[in-house]
């Protein structure tokens, strides 16, 4: 096990329940919420009691990263698993590095044949009936290899980063990311609420690496000019190690991702305010590289990996009314392509094209509420994808040459 000091901070089932409003559905929050739900403004606030339960509950989705730079100096940094062998990172945490270990150090609960398969086919029942519960037994995670990533925001400034990797435990926790896209994110809902932050600062003269739980509160929200994305000041004192880690709301799902310590005249770490980079930035990651867990998708529907065309009335130059689009799905899973006109003769033509283009026999056709049809092709295959950009190509020239205005692609 690689085990040293941390020099890597920054010197110098998952649910989804609240709706969705505009694209990419800007108008829903998993934070401000009515009074009477769990929410960070709300009548709820965190005792120790439910500090304790959120971190036994997400503890085992939690990993420390293990890394080596380029001089041969060690360090280490965290990591928390949002779905599908995902997990989310620090882009400093892993950025030129060579990953050494990923390992998660809480133990899921397992049933007793699994933990024990020498046990009576029946010892569940017997002790639920005894006790009242399933009781579950401590299985502890290998190390696990990366198989995806480590992968980056598009903006180098965003200090995001994720991976995916093989052989994760199938009762491994999923922490669901919050909804506070930055458009949405109100200082007075916001500041004086509670969280928790998880993640591995060394302890000195332990045998390795132990997870830490803070709890804190939420100072400020800001936007810093160097990494121009909204981050949450915590009052967690800032170490390394925790970058990269968990901050959960008292409203059990993501704040953000720990980042830095804000610091001036090269002070200690120590010294610095805890900045966490909000979940914003987390999903355009994950959407970029088409690792956005299927279980946080939720009210989003396919929003996150969606590019879309609009094209304005006849005689526009930049303003006007939408009346046709194309759209183009891909999350490296599902494939479709999307096209809308509002005159019916103009959409006719669209579809034909675009019947001929994508070939008979490779795709679903379905006609949608607004009038749309979504051509959805049976089998994700990079031919595939090169069909349907060539058969969205073809009806923006149909509607071009038809006198609409294009306006700029739209995408997550």
């Amino acid at each position: 096990m690689l085990w040293g000091p941390s020099v890597a901070f920054m010197n110098g089932a998952c649910y989804h329940r609240h709706g969705v409003l505009g694209k990419p559905m800007r108008g829903a929050v998993r934070g401000p919420m009515p009074k009477g739900d769990s929410h960070p403004n709300g009548v709820h606030h965190m005792d120790s009691t439910k500090a304790q339960m959120l971190f036994m509950k997400y503890s085992p989705a939690m990993a420390y990263v293990a890394v080596v730079d380029e001089r041969g100096t060690e360090s280490l940094g965290s990591a928390f698993h949002v779905g599908d062998g995902i997990f989310v990172t620090a882009r400093h945490v892993v950025e030129g590095k060579e990953i050494r270990e990923v390992k998660l150090t809480e133990p899921v609960g397992v049933p007793t044949r699994e933990a024990m398969p020498a046990a009576p086919t029946d010892y569940d029942e017997i002790m639920k009936e005894k006790l009242g519960f399933t009781p579950l037994w401590k299985h502890y995670q290998e190390p696990r290899e990366i198989s995806v990533g480590p992968v980056y925001h598009d903006d180098s400034r965003i200090d995001v980063a994720a991976f995916s990797v093989t052989g994760l435990h199938p009762r491994t926790p999923t922490i669901p990311l919050g909804t506070h896209l930055d458009d949405w994110v109100y200082r007075q809902n916001w500041v004086l609420t509670e969280a928790i932050v998880l993640g591995y600062p060394p302890i000195p003269f332990t045998l390795g690496p132990e997870l830490v739980g803070v709890r804190a509160e939420v100072n400020a929200v800001v936007v810093l000019h160097d990494a121009p994305k909204v981050h949450f000041i915590v009052s967690a004192i800032p170490r390394g190690g925790f970058s990269g880690g968990l901050v959960l709301s008292e409203g059990d799902f993501v704040l953000g991702v720990v980042t830095r310590s804000l610091m001036m005249n090269y002070s200690a770490t120590e010294l610095g305010f805890f900045a966490v980079l909000s979940v914003e930035a987390i999903y355009e990651c994950l959407a970029r590289h088409k690792l956005l867990p299927e279980c946080q998708r939720g009210a989003w529907e396919d929003s996150w990996n969606t590019t879309t065309t609009s094209f304005l009335e006849r005689g526009s130059t930049g303003g006007g009314r939408q009346v046709a689009y194309i759209s183009i799905y891909d999350d490296g899973r599902r494939l479709y392509l999307q096209v809308w006109a509002e005159e019916d003769g103009l959409l006719a033509r669209a579809i034909a094209i675009a019947r001929n283009s994508l070939g008979a026999g490779t795709f679903l056709e379905e006609l949608q509420k607004n009038g749309a049809v979504r051509f959805i092709l049976g089998e994700y295959k990079n031919e595939h994808v090169v069909r349907v950009a060539d058969a969205a190509m073809q009806v923006e020239e149909i509607f071009e040459r038809d006198g609409l205005h294009k306006l700029a692609t739209l995408s997550p």
